[in-house]
């Protein structure tokens, strides 16, 4: 392992890169060796893109990462008696913050009103930032708003260049503070601890993805102590007892391999006690549950893991392959679970089928128009569904983003490349004549089949990446969807939408559901809009749709904690988090 002194900071991106290294395949394009940052253009258009992103749901997605979206509330949780190791303890986590006490935040500022709701912003920062942390990489709020967790991949703390760290921050009588600084037990050059991002439904159970991990272990809490498998991928389970958080679970995949990228996308249900975890660069070809894990016949194709808690010890369940795997799909990019760990959706933003709405011909015709699939679990799991857009388009990235309800059905598909320039809710899906200005897809189960109920647009459809993260509240009334390429030059919400002068300073929508159906409530901004800063890169919601959090990993004041001063502009890349509550 290296020092912290070792790398330097304008290292990086360059090793940041090297870390989540994937075939064009998943990227889909030019290079075939890694996975670009802030600053890369992946898609090919001429314009810098975000590159690699998260959040609550969905971890290290070049397009996709869904928010964390909280579910029902707390069953159990994890016991606090341990349980069985399968090849070693686990180590305690919560390392304190090293850069002075936690900072409290101020009094926070007022938006502008939201359907007829006042949002109250507050700003975040790490404690303390450093540059080229990439903090706001990942969001995850508890069910009830009042803790937030926030990812910084690319952070060094005392342990190694770009090994990452997650920021606890807690509300107490409308305060929120500045609470616990977290670090891997094996914190390691590039591992990018703080991908992704999910916590439980009572905040108490935090899962982070480290998809740039090295070791050779596989399931849960093997060996941490070699670096033989490059970018295998890696997840770790925090619990919070005690007034402290410690690590209790080290996640492995039971076929580690080089670049599996496990851990780019992690969900938790409510209870703590279900986890699902995806690997988009996994390389079998098996289908279904359970198949042949050992035939890396299919590069790039994909996996997700589902791991449970016995009451003893944590085992992984079942291991889930696409029913119609397929080389360079990126199955497993994007992962979310309903509150209860019963229904679990997990996408694949770049099949190729030509198919649309439910349980098409699952042929390859359209490169990267991009698929979901659901799976339930009544005793074991089956796939339930094959979900497409219903107007399914080359190179839309369906699947960018997933997100459930806490009771599972309602389902929300971002589609990060989606080209019709349609704004609103339900507008003409047939103006394919942009690029990469993204959709959502709001979907219901009325069992036993999934249906279609809402084709979502910005109300200022550009070249945005709309979709590339979204987060679905807990009661399914509410949507928040990331658009971190949006060019406004407005602050705070429900600003001016008509200056797109600002490429990348980056938004975000919120939607809710009334009985006249879907409609955008709000327009969210960040309190020091800035270009390039790629606000909405992360996205969350709690139960409600109450409490907002966004994410933007290339804000670059230096200060520090809860409602600092936001207009310097002296730590590149620092990163920030936002969050919105209704007063």
């Amino acid at each position: 392992m290296l020092a912290c002194g070792t790398v330097k900071r304008s290292a990086h991106r360059s090793t940041l890169v090297a870390s989540v290294a994937v075939v064009c395949a998943i990227l889909g394009c030019g290079s075939r060796t890694s996975l670009p940052l802030p600053g890369a253009d992946w898609d090919g258009d001429g314009s810098t893109d975000l590159g690699p992103a998260s959040g609550g749901h969905t971890g290290l997605d070049l397009l996709g990462g869904t928010g964390g979206t909280a579910g029902s509330p707390s069953t159990g949780g994890i016991p606090s008696s341990g349980g069985a190791s399968t090849g070693g303890a686990p180590t305690t986590g919560g390392v304190p913050s090293t850069g002075g006490a936690p900072t409290t935040g101020g009094a926070p500022t007022t938006g502008g009103s939201s359907g007829g709701e006042n949002l109250e912003l507050t700003y975040f920062k790490a404690f303390p930032p450093g540059s080229v942390d990439y903090f706001g990489y990942a969001v995850a709020l508890s069910i009830d708003g009042s803790t937030l967790a926030v990812g910084a991949p690319a952070e060094d703390g005392l342990y190694a260049g770009a090994s990452g760290a997650v920021y606890v921050y807690r509300r107490s009588e409308g305060e929120w503070i500045a609470a616990d600084y977290i670090k891997a037990s094996n914190a390691d050059n590039t591992d990018s601890f703080g991908s992704a991002l999910a916590l439980s439904a009572d905040g108490n159970v935090l899962v982070v993805g480290a998809p740039g991990e090295d070791s050779s272990a596989s399931g849960a809490n093997g060996s941490q102590d070699d670096n033989s498998v490059t970018n295998s991928g890696a997840a770790y389970l925090f619990w919070y007892t005690g007034g402290t958080w410690v690590q209790f679970a080290y996640f492995k995949a039971s076929n580690p391999d080089a670049f599996d990228l496990f851990g780019s996308s992690v969900a938790v249900s409510s209870s703590g006690q279900t986890i699902a975890v995806g690997a988009p660069g996994e390389a079998s070809s098996a289908v279904g549950i359970n198949g042949d894990p050992a035939n890396d016949g299919a590069p790039n194709a994909g996996a997700a893991y589902v791991l449970d808690w016995d009451g003893y010890s944590w085992a992984e369940a079942d291991y889930i392959k696409a029913s119609n795997t397929g080389e360079g799909d990126g199955f497993g990019h994007s992962v979310a679970l309903s509150g209860s760990g019963s229904m679990l959706a997990v996408g694949a933003p770049f099949e190729a089928s030509a198919a649309t709405g439910i349980d098409g011909d699952q042929n390859d015709a359209i490169s990267y128009a991009g698929a979901v699939y659901t799976f339930v679990r009544e005793g074991s799991w089956i796939q339930s569904a094959y979900v497409k857009a219903s107007n399914t388009g080359e190179s839309d990235l369906f699947g960018s983003a997933v997100s459930l309800s806490e009771a599972g059905n309602t389902l929300a598909v971002g589609a990060s490349g989606e080209q019709s320039l349609a704004s609103g809710v339900d507008g003409d899906q047939s103006q394919d004549s942009g690029s990469t200005i993204g959709a959502a897809y709001l979907f219901t189960l009325a069992q036993p089949t999934w249906s279609q109920i809402a084709y979502v647009k910005a109300s200022n459809p550009q070249a945005a990446h709309f979709g590339r993260v979204l987060a679905l509240a807990g009661d399914g009334e509410s949507l928040i969807v990331g658009a971190q390429m949006e060019r406004g030059a407005s602050t705070g919400v429900n600003g001016d939408q008509s200056t797109p002068v600002l490429v990348g300073a980056g938004a975000a929508y919120f939607f809710r559901q009334d009985p006249n159906g879907w409609a955008q409530a709000a327009y969210l901004k960040a309190s020091n809009t800035d270009v390039g800063d790629y606000f909405g890169a992360a996205v969350a919601i709690d139960f409600d749709g109450g409490t907002m959090a966004v994410g933007a990993i290339n804000e670059s004041s230096s200060a520090s904690g809860v409602n600092g001063d936001d207009e310097s502009n002296d730590l590149t890349y620092a990163g920030a988090a936002y969050v919105y509550s209704s007063e």
